[in-house]
């Protein structure tokens, strides 16, 4: 949340709701300018192809990508338990990108890997990630997993966006508005296997109903600031 003495900015209408009810602050002077994107980073065979081959995948291997700091409220506990039952024949692998600040929830996780029946197709690539591979990742990934337990909006969400990743995410916050109709899905928050089923359905899905491309360009920034500029244009007296 952003505000100035006579105006507030949010990122998504959700976000204004709150805001208005839990303050008691007026809705007109909640801007809204939702998260943005810098630019556009479809997939190319030639991208995907290298970093599968960095990630060592087979051809068959359908990678399902979890991206960002690793928290309590991501849930990365429910996506490992939801990796344990689908269906072996999708040939899921699940790449854990991200670093994990937290002694013991590094450890919990760890330990919750070497138990599960599938730890050989579970990797984690723990700490920073380059920026040069962060759209080479998406790229390489068939479905990206946000089992959040509680968020509003995450950045990540429209990385997949820009890169045309499929997305199965807990129906939390505003997530569910801005994941394009046929291109994912939202599962219930904490259930392993609702999220189960959801990943085998988008891993199985063959096209798309809208180009995450295509619904993406609403959000570059350049679309994003403008609701911002009446807002400033009263604030500066212009």
């Amino acid at each position: 949340i952003y505000h100035t003495a006579s105006v507030c900015m949010v990122h998504t209408p959700r976000m204004r709701e709150a805001l208005a009810a839990d303050f008691g602050i007026d809705p007109s002077r909640i801007v809204v300018a939702e998260h943005g994107i810098d630019r556009l980073l479809p997939a190319t065979p030639a991208s995907r192809a290298a970093m599968r081959t960095r990630l060592k995948l087979d051809e068959s291997d359908r990678l399902i990508l979890f991206f960002g700091n690793l928290s309590p409220y991501k849930g990365v506990d429910v996506l490992i338990n939801a990796l344990g039952q689908i269906d072996p024949a999708l040939n899921a692998r699940l790449l854990i990108a991200g670093r994990c600040r937290s002694a013991d929830l590094r450890q919990a996780l760890r330990s919750q890997i070497a138990a599960s029946p599938r730890r050989e197709r579970i990797e984690w690539m723990e700490g920073y990630i380059a920026e040069a591979d962060v759209a080479p990742l998406f790229h390489a990934a068939d479905v990206l997993a946000m089992p959040y337990r509680h968020i509003d909006q995450s950045g990540v969400v429209f990385m997949a966006l820009a890169t045309g990743l499929r997305v199965v995410a807990s129906d939390v916050g505003s997530l569910r508005d801005y994941i394009p109709a046929g291109f994912g899905r939202v599962t219930p928050p904490g259930d392993a296997t609702a999220l189960a089923r959801g990943i085998e359905m988008e891993l199985g899905s063959a096209g798309s109903a809208v180009a995450p491309t295509a619904f993406a360009e609403r959000y570059l920034w350049s679309e994003t600031v403008k609701p911002m500029l009446p807002a400033y244009a009263r604030l500066t007296g212009e």
